[in-house]
């Protein structure tokens, strides 16, 4: 379905004409997705220099330009929202609210609203392939504080000074399950 009709900054065609109204359009998306994937890098851990490389390189890929010069101005349009998307998701995941879902829906239903559904498939293979990424990380992450506190308690039984034997084990026994869980909490870059 050609939805654009529905898509707001498509109503630029109204006052401006076609033709210029485009020319717009295809500016504002190609900053407004290089900006979301700078937003997506950043929170990822990327330098602002890494980040700026990579928004470059996506916006000025040859399959964007590719779509720029034949005219598929619903791809241009969605694929512009789809860094913020993912972006939003991460920024979701540090938050314990349900309502930090929304910025995520707002953008996936702009994304919606721009008229070119395949795209929106790649969204959520996209969304699905960052989902089990970042269960991958908090796996990761929660084996080595467990390995930690597992090294903790040998060295404490090592500890032949007895000042402090038992101590730092019975610590690592009872808080151990705890270190794991708020490890399993991402920390991405704001």
């Amino acid at each position: 379905p050609q939805a654009t009709f529905f898509y707001p900054p498509a109503w630029l065609m109204i006052p401006l004409g076609v033709t210029r109204a485009v020319t717009w359009l295809v500016t504002l998306h190609l900053w407004i997705g290089g900006w979301g994937l700078a937003c997506l890098t950043r929170r990822m851990g990327a330098s602002w220099f890494g980040a700026l490389c990579g928004a470059i390189a996506y916006e000025f890929s040859a399959l964007i330009g590719a779509r720029i010069g034949v005219g598929h101005l619903n791809y241009l349009l969605c694929q512009a929202w789809l860094p913020w998307i993912a972006a939003a998701y991460l920024w979701s995941l540090k938050r314990s609210s349900v309502f930090a879902i929304l910025p995520g829906a707002a953008l996936f239903g702009a994304c919606v609203l721009t008229g070119y559904p395949p795209l929106l498939y790649f969204a959520g293979m996209w969304l699905l392939i960052l989902c089990i990424y970042t269960v991958a990380q908090a796996t990761t992450e929660r084996w080595q504080v467990a390995r930690r506190a597992l090294i903790r308690l040998i060295r404490d039984r090592r500890d032949r000074h007895g000042v402090r034997r038992g101590t730092a084990a019975s610590h690592c026994a009872v808080n151990a399950p705890f270190d794991a869980h708020a490890a399993s909490k991402l920390e991405f870059q704001q």
